[in-house]
């Protein structure tokens, strides 16, 4: 029998491919009613289900998945660790995995922002030369970052 895992969000197709060829795969799809009769009796062998920083494990998605062992959560878990101890589930997360990476995506994101980097000029079409203006620069701006 292969192991069924839930996955709280769609994985890009190559690690998902990678993944289904190890075990059964379910995707939580948003919105489902977790009241349904038919979700627990769908879900009661999942045994593991993977999270990400951006994903809310509440009681009502636990006490749905009665075979949950262990959650394998991408980035560091902030949420309560006494309610996954209470049902003897485990938890395993990636840590600060990934953050350096999107600190630097962020920052390219701003410059490309405030240099205008890639925008189509409306008159011709064509991409910005370097004597078609470069933007704003970012230094002695303010940012707030969440």
């Amino acid at each position: 029998m292969r192991e069924v895992i839930m996955l709280m969000r769609q994985w890009p197709q190559p690690d998902h491919e990678t993944l289904n060829a190890l075990c059964e795969t379910r995707l939580l799809m948003p919105g489902a009613d977790l009241k349904d009769p038919f979700f627990r009796t769908f879900n009661q062998d999942v045994s593991i289900l993977c999270s990400t920083f951006l994903d809310e494990i509440d009681e009502a998605l636990l006490d749905n998945l009665p075979s949950l062992k262990l959650v394998a959560h991408f980035g560091r878990w902030h949420g309560p660790r006494e309610f996954l101890a209470a049902r003897g589930i485990e938890l395993v997360d990636t840590g600060d995995a990934g953050a350096d990476e999107a600190a630097d995506f962020a920052l390219t994101q701003l410059l490309i922002a405030r240099r205008r980097v890639g925008l189509p000029l409306i008159e011709t079409g064509h991409k910005r030369t370097l004597d078609q203006g470069l933007g704003s620069s970012i230094q002695g701006i303010r940012l707030g970052l969440l």
